[in-house]
C-alpha cells in the first residue's frame, strides 16, 4: 500500500498506539486527568502524524518570541498546512506567529496582515466550539483594538485556566489590568519554567504591575534560558531607569544595543552621546519624522527614550502616534512606570478617549488598574 491513503492510514494508527501508550502510562501511575488534559490526549486535531510533528514543532519556534525563531515557526506552520488544510489548531498557531512577527516587521502588515486575517478566519470556521480558539479570538481582536471582543473572550475561560500562548495575559495587560494579567503569566511561565518566551511575558507585565523586584529577579532566572534575549534586555534597560540605577542602565543599553542598528538604527548614535540630552534630544526628533519609525513598536522605544531625557511634549506625541495613529500592538506600554508622571499630563487623558478605552471601561464598569471614574462623564488617572 502507497500514496495518501497509506500515510493516513499510517499516521491514524501511529496516533492509536500514541493514545494507549498515554493511557497506560496515566492508569499505571494512578493518575486522575482533568478534562482539559484527557482531550489533549484524545483530541490532536489532525489524523496527519507529520503534520502534528511540524506543529509541535512549530508552537514550540514561536514560543521563543525571537525574530528569527518566529520567522522559522511560520515557515513551518505553512508546511504542516500544506499536509492538512483541515488543521484548525495550526492555522491558529500560524496566526498567533504572524501577529508576532508584525512586532518584528510592522513593515510588512500589508501582506502579513491579510495572511493572518485568513488564518484565523479558517481556524475559527474549522472549529468554532474549540475552547483553545478563544485565546486566538482574544489576539485577533486586540490586533483591532475591539475591546468588547476581548472581553467576550476572557469571558468564555475560567480565570485560573493556564493560557500558555500568553494571549489572555498580552490583552489584559492591553486592557490596563495589569496585576490580573501579571498573575495569569506566572502560572504560564510556571507551566513551562524552560521557555524563554513565558519568562519575558512574565517580566514584561510584572514591569506593567510596578512589580520591579520580581521583574528582576525573573530577569536573573532567564538568562540560563536559551534563545534571542533582544527584548527581554531592553526591558532590563528601562527598569534600571524606573529604579534611578543610570549606571546599570547604561552597562546593560551598551552590552546588548550598543552596535546593534537591527531594530532601532540610531540606538550607536546614542551610546555615544549619552552624556549630552540635548544631543539625545535631537536624535530622537530627528527619528520622530524618519519614515523608518514609523511603527508602533518603535514610537514607543522612541517615547520611553524622550521621557528618559526629560521630553514629555516628544513623547506623548510619540505614544499617540505609535497607538492612536498607528495601531502600535504592544499598547502594553502605555501603563509601564517609565510613563507614571506622563500619565498625569491632561493630553494623555485625551489618548486614552481616543483609543476607545475610557468608553469601554464606563459601560463595562472594569476599570483599570491605573484609572478611576470621577462622576458621569470625567476619570481621572491614580497611577
Amino acid at each position: 500500500m502507497s500514496g495518501p491513503s497509506a500515510t493516513t492510514a499510517i499516521s491514524t494508527t501511529s496516533f492509536a498506539l500514541q493514545d494507549e501508550i498515554s493511557q497506560a502510562i496515566v492508569k499505571a501511575l494512578k493518575v486522575r486527568l482533568f478534562p482539559e488534559e484527557k482531550k489533549a490526549i484524545e483530541n490532536r486535531g489532525t489524523n496527519n502524524l507529520e503534520a502534528y510533528d511540524l506543529y509541535l514543532r512549530a508552537r514550540a519556534l514561536n514560543a521563543d518570541l525571537a525574530r528569527t525563531t518566529v520567522a522559522r515557526s511560520i515557515e513551518v506552520y505553512r508546511k504542516a498546512l500544506a499536509l492538512d488544510p483541515d488543521f484548525a489548531m495550526a492555522w491558529a498557531g500560524l496566526g498567533n506567529a504572524l501577529v508576532t512577527s508584525l512586532i518584528y516587521q510592522p513593515e510588512t502588515a500589508a501582506i502579513v496582515g491579510q495572511e493572518m486575517e485568513n488564518a484565523f478566519d479558517r481556524a475559527f470556521r474549522l472549529a468554532p466550539e474549540m475552547p483553545e480558539l478563544n485565546a486566538n479570538r482574544a489576539l485577533l481582536a486586540a490586533v483591532h483594538y475591539d475591546w468588547a471582543a476581548i472581553e467576550n473572550s476572557l469571558a468564555a475561560v475560567d480565570a485560573s485556566t493556564v493560557d500558555p500562548t500568553g494571549n489572555f495575559s498580552f490583552v489584559l495587560g492591553m486592557l490596563g489590568r495589569a496585576q490580573e494579567a501579571a498573575t495569569r503569566s506566572t502560572r504560564a511561565r510556571q507551566a513551562d519554567p524552560l521557555a524563554l518566551g513565558a519568562s519575558f511575558n512574565l517580566q514584561f507585565l510584572l514591569d506593567s504591575a510596578g512589580r520591579l523586584d520580581e521583574a528582576e529577579a525573573e530577569y536573573e532566572r532567564s538568562k540560563d534560558l536559551q534563545g534571542e534575549r533582544g527584548m527581554i534586555e531592553w526591558r532590563a534597560v528601562t527598569r534600571m531607569w524606573v529604579r534611578g540605577d543610570a549606571a546599570r542602565a547604561r552597562q546593560r543599553f551598551a552590552a546588548a544595543f550598543g552596535g546593534d542598528t537591527t531594530y532601532m538604527a540610531f540606538h550607536p548614535q546614542l551610546l555615544r552621546v549619552l552624556d549630552e540630552p540635548e544631543a539625545v534630544r535631537a536624535i530622537l526628533r530627528a527619528a520622530f519624522d524618519d519614515p523608518a519609525y514609523q511603527d508602533g513598536a518603535r514610537m514607543a522605544g522612541l517615547a520611553n527614550w524622550a521621557v528618559r531625557y526629560g521630553d514629555n511634549d516628544l513623547a506623548l506625541k510619540a505614544l499617540r502616534r505609535a497607538f492612536v495613529d498607528l495601531h502600535g500592538l504592544i499598547l502594553i506600554e502605555i501603563w509601564f512606570p517609565m510613563f507614571r508622571e506622563l500619565r498625569r499630563d491632561p493630553r494623555f487623558k485625551d489618548i486614552l478617549r481616543d483609543l476607545g478605552l475610557v468608553g469601554h471601561w464606563r459601560k463595562t464598569g472594569r476599570w483599570c488598574d491605573f484609572v478611576r471614574p470621577l462622576g458621569d462623564d470625567d476619570f481621572e488617572v491614580v497611577a
